[in-house]
């Protein structure tokens, strides 16, 4: 990815709270063979089935694209940690409510391995047809006779679906409304980028 191309898309992460990248071919083959390997799947801390994604992945083209990315959008240097990818396989109930997360992470980064992709609303119809839910501040629920199904987005297949997370502290960049499409038999790769020592102000270089 050259540098034009790298600050269009952080241009759009700050205009639109999400872009997309798309995957290689040799990033598509890594990431299934990893989910094939036969290693044990493990309930991790957010009692969800998982496993770590190893270090090797840390030297891809699409972790040194992700750092690029990130490192425009905060004005500082990052580098991906192997703590910061996880491969998961979701029940078909976690996360299926509207919500935009809540764990401080900078970027948030998902990608479908099998099964329907991450459902999203652009930032407009976020605003004007879903209202914060009673019973938690980053839930959100339909304005009835306002939101309507033909309004939802999809992760495209084969992409990285990217958006700006809560540890991206500057107000004026909104966070992306976003559910698990409620069917099992999912799986997806999770990449949450955090940087808790920075600044993060969300200008633009």
């Amino acid at each position: 990815m050259n540098n034009k191309q790298l600050h269009q898309l952080a241009l759009r992460l700050r205009n639109k709270g999400v872009c997309t990248i798309a995957a290689s071919e040799v990033s598509k083959q890594f990431l299934n063979s990893i989910s094939n390997n036969g290693e044990d799947w493990e309930i991790g801390t957010s009692r969800v089935r998982s496993k770590k994604i190893p270090d090797i992945a840390l030297k891809s083209g699409m972790t040194e694209n992700l750092e690029r990315l990130l490192s425009v959008l905060t004005k500082k240097p990052y580098h991906l940690k192997s703590k910061d990818f996880e491969l998961r396989q979701p029940s078909g109930k976690d996360a299926a409510e509207w919500h935009k997360d809540s764990a401080l992470h900078t970027i948030v980064v998902l990608y479908t391995l099998k099964g329907a992709g991450t459902e999203y609303v652009s930032l407009p119809v976020g605003k004007k047809n879903l209202q914060v839910s009673p019973y938690h501040p980053n839930a959100y629920l339909p304005i009835e006779g306002k939101f309507s199904p033909k309004q939802i987005q999809y992760a495209p297949d084969g992409e990285f679906l990217i958006f700006l997370g809560m540890g991206m502290k500057t107000p004026e960049l909104e966070k992306l409304i976003h559910r698990a499409p409620a069917e099992p038999g999912r799986e997806i790769v999770l990449i949450r980028c955090s940087n808790s020592t920075q600044s993060v102000d969300g200008t633009l270089t």
